[in-house]
């Protein structure tokens, strides 16, 4: 009787051991499934094609109307800050509205901060630096400024602090102003996004 005892007890064991293994073996499954899913609906993008200008996004962004003048696109990432969404802007301003004087890409960027900054609520230039984009000169504006929360925020909401950078490139008398903002809080985890939207804009 001992003996058969044991040998119903150990095969009872094993058997809940296997189910366990089996439970833990379909939860990884499950698990690299949607890491899987995840990764192929991050990778999905759309294309903005429009006046010489071309650039790839996340298909899961949302394009918006925009009537400031010379925009030509503006996408926002619904998912990120509340207070104010990861955006993305593409201008297409004549070289003449940002001064006639400006001989260099440097001189544009100049003029260009000195205009935003007479929009842009406390406006504050980080860093201009010149860059490569889409296989031309540019030059990168790096900025700080205070923005609304968006669509108006609730009542007693603070203004968000954003982090922001203008790629500018001049295709003869026709500048080409590509913008991305954050709010600070999450701008270091988008930036990566805004590299990979940066190596698919395209300029003619």
């Amino acid at each position: 009787m001992t003996t058969i005892t044991v040998s119903k007890a150990s095969s009872r064991a094993e058997r809940i051991a296997a189910a366990e293994w089996l439970v833990w073996l379909t939860v990884l499954l499950m698990l690299g499934a949607g890491w899987f899913l995840r990764d192929r609906i991050e990778s999905r993008t759309e294309t903005f094609q429009q006046d010489g200008v071309t650039l790839h996004y996340p298909a899961d962004w949302s394009p918006l109307a925009d009537e400031d003048d010379f925009h030509i696109f503006h996408v926002i990432d619904p998912t990120s800050s509340v207070q104010f969404p990861t955006t993305v802007r593409v201008r297409r301003i004549p070289l003449g509205e940002l001064g006639r004087g400006a001989s260099s890409l440097g001189d544009i960027a100049l003029s260009w901060s000195t205009r935003q900054g007479q929009k842009i609520p406390i406006y504050n230039v980080l860093q201009i630096q010149p860059t490569t984009v889409a296989r031309q000169p540019a030059i990168a504006v790096d900025y700080a400024h205070v923005a609304e929360p968006a669509m108006g925020g609730a009542a007693g909401s603070v203004p968000a602090v954003v982090r922001a950078q203008d790629i500018l490139v001049q295709n003869g008398d026709t500048i080409t102003v590509v913008t991305f903002e954050a709010s600070t809080d999450t701008f270091p985890q988008e930036a990566e996004q805004w590299e990979k939207i940066l190596a698919s804009l395209d300029v003619k």
